[in-house]
């Protein structure tokens, strides 16, 4: 599978194996915006990839390490909030340049077909590891 490298800064040791794939988006305008955010060591956020609309994949972050990508957040018990890093430390994410389609009502993800088709490649990708 190829990648666009842009490493970010925002990441530190992981203390748990994945087991989860987190997918967001960022609410950016662009792809370039995201990744400017994701990738300043001044916002203390980052994502492991960034799908772009045109279903390009950005790889900012190795999958060995822990991306900053939630805030305050819990699953299944896991809490993020007060510090805890039980949330983003099993976690590897998966993040929308843009936020969602307006023709996607419900779903709350860009239903670009480029994006879908790419997220799934990577997904498929990911998986099969």
């Amino acid at each position: 599978m190829e990648f666009i490298e842009r490493p970010s800064p925002n990441c530190d040791d992981r203390e748990l194996p994945v087991s989860m794939i987190v997918l967001h988006y960022t609410g950016m305008p662009d792809a370039e915006g995201a990744l400017d955010r994701l990738t300043s060591p001044e916002a203390k956020v980052s994502a492991h990839y960034l799908v772009d609309e045109d279903g390009s994949i950005y790889r900012l972050v190795d999958e060995s390490k822990r991306a900053w990508h939630s805030g305050r957040s819990r699953w299944r018990g896991a809490n993020k909030a007060g510090g805890s890093n039980a949330y983003n430390s099993p976690s590897l994410s998966a993040t929308a340049s843009r936020g969602p389609d307006p023709r996607c009502r419900n779903s709350g993800f860009p239903c670009r077909r480029l994006w879908l088709f790419a997220i799934s490649h990577l997904l498929r990708w990911t998986v099969r590891r």
